[in-house]
């Protein structure tokens, strides 16, 4: 079988969660112009990394396990548009295809005013409706809702239950297709603002007033986010006010494409959004702040040919009764933003007890294994409260100190300190910095990048990523954003250092770890200035 040059054949199989979507992302954004063909055996329409992969530009998807002999014939294909794949969208989250399709008038109640295609209102005087498919999720709701399907409602003043509207969005076959799109109580009650903001798309302010006085009232267990767009008022003084709308426009567009259906997002004020969380713990709502951080840090946003980038920083709290769960996020995220921001932070009422003395002015970062991440931020973080710091890339598997410091992936192929000529590092806002090229796996060992780090600088910063067992010198600080069992286990069995320092969140109990723990990078960064 004969492959085109400018073909990526992809395997599903062999990565999961944000890092393999943000790769191929890159990659997308490097050679725009590459088919990709994705081998999605045992997956199904609705599947969620396929739909990342299809909202990416990927629409050749082979699902069948036999993709040796159906690769054949797609190649000999033209390449797929997003009418082949949008079945893979479309279908997840409980949402069915929205086809191009009239069907009978259906004898169903609603209180929500409806519009077909063309903007004409729908009544029962209406016998037949079409609705088009269109690309990626559905907006929110701007006072008016198009339904994701082919239905034909009657006009009616009533305001149904959540019983009764479950029943109204229902197929000729009997079927629900409207599931979660949002929260079925939030569309119903006409006492609600459906009101979303002109310039981001999200709800407002009034809308998540009555969305948390809502899940008060039930009781039921959910997180609340505070997001904060770091250093906007610079944007606007440098670029301009229309930028800085971009910008915010682009943000909103970003966070209702990623956020989950069950969840609400809205502007809460200024470049301040609010988040809704219908989680059941912190951690589970820290991940999910985290993923989108994470994704957004990739995203540049292009104003009169000019790209712009810029991050966010988020605190997290849970819901508890007698607090104050909106003020206490605004705390964590006041926390974040004085710890160097773009990170997240999770609400604490006390700080973590444990004291601990760092011993020496290198510092080796690393995460366990069982999570493929970066403790890159931490690094930033805490090199933005020295003065005279160095900072090594020693993330062999997924290096990202990079991006933290405005280079593409694509520019720093000649900026790598494993290549010849960098041995000096690059100075970076007032930081010393050795970066790894994404592209390259090879390892190295950075002992002498180290040693001539230490002669130019008061402390150095290593990111060590998710391998703590390698010989980097350094005293050893573990960066845990979640912990599990088998983590634990691991670590109780191969124990790659008996002596260091975890720095986590507030709500991870880091005791199985057997060593002195903290969740302040002040004190770390008091230590280091004082050593």
């Amino acid at each position: 079988m004969r492959i085109p040059l400018n073909t990526l054949i992809i395997d599903v199989s062999v990565g999961q969660g944000n890092e393999f979507i943000n790769a191929v992302k890159i990659y997308r954004m490097q050679r725009p112009s590459t088919r990709i063909i994705l081998l999605a055996a045992g997956r199904a329409p609705g599947d969620r990394l396929v739909a990342s992969f299809v909202q990416l530009g990927v629409f050749d998807i082979i699902p069948d396990d036999g993709w040796a002999e159906r690769l054949k014939d797609v190649l000999e294909q033209p390449p797929a548009d997003f009418n082949t794949a949008e079945r893979w969208v479309m279908q997840g989250e409980g949402i069915e295809v929205a086809e191009k399709i009239s069907c009978p008038k259906l004898p169903v109640e609603t209180g929500i005013e409806l519009k077909d295609n063309d903007g004409e209102r729908i009544t029962g005087d209406k016998n037949k409706v079409s609705f088009k498919a269109e690309p990626f999720f559905p907006e929110p709701p701007n006072g008016n809702f198009e339904i994701p399907g082919n239905f034909v409602p009657m006009e009616s003043p009533s305001v149904p239950d959540n019983d009764l509207a479950e029943k109204s969005f229902r197929n000729a076959k009997g079927k629900s297709s409207l599931k979660e799109l949002i929260p079925i109580s939030f569309l119903t009650n006409k006492k609600r603002n459906l009101k979303t903001d002109d310039l981001t798309g999200c709800y407002t302010r009034s809308c998540w007033d009555d969305w948390l006085k809502e899940k008060a009232e039930k009781g039921s267990g959910f997180a609340v986010a505070m997001l904060d767009l770091d250093h906007f008022k610079s944007i606007n003084d440098t670029y301009g006010h229309l930028a800085g709308d971009e910008v915010l426009s682009m943000f909103g567009k970003f966070l209702r494409e990623h956020t989950r259906n069950k969840d609400i997002i809205c502007r809460y004020g200024g470049e301040e959004f609010i988040l809704g969380l219908s989680v059941a713990d912190t951690s589970e709502a820290y991940k999910t702040v985290e993923r989108l951080r994470e994704m957004w840090s990739f995203e540049k946003i292009c104003h009169d040919g000019v790209f712009i980038k810029v991050t966010f920083s988020a605190g997290v709290a849970q819901h508890q009764n007698g607090m104050n769960v909106v003020k206490n996020a605004d705390t964590a995220l006041y926390r974040a933003k004085s710890l160097g921001r773009n990170r997240t932070e999770i609400y604490a009422a006390v700080e973590s007890p444990c004291g601990f003395i760092l011993p020496e002015k290198v510092l080796r970062f690393c995460t366990p294994w069982a999570w493929e991440g970066s403790s890159a931020s931490e690094v930033v973080s805490l090199a933005r409260h020295l003065d005279s710091v160095a900072i090594i890339d020693a993330n062999f598997k997924s290096p990202q100190l990079y991006a933290y410091f405005g280079f593409d992936a694509a520019d720093i192929w000649n900026k790598d300190w494993r290549r010849v000529g960098v041995g000096g590092g690059l100075e970076v806002n007032g930081k010393i910095i050795w970066l790894l090229d994404p592209t390259c796996d090879e390892k190295e060992d950075p002992g002498h990048i180290i040693k001539t780090a230490a002669q130019l600088a008061d402390c150095v910063l290593i990111d060590g990523g998710s391998e703590p067992e390698l010989d980097i010198p350094g005293y050893p600080i573990l960066f845990v954003k979640n912990v599990e069992q088998k983590i634990i286990d691991a670590w109780s069995y191969f124990k790659p250092f008996e002596r260091g320092l975890v720095l986590c969140p507030p709500h991870i109990d880091a005791r199985g770890f057997n060593l002195p723990y903290t969740n302040n990078i002040s004190e770390i960064a008091k230590q280091l200035k004082g050593a």
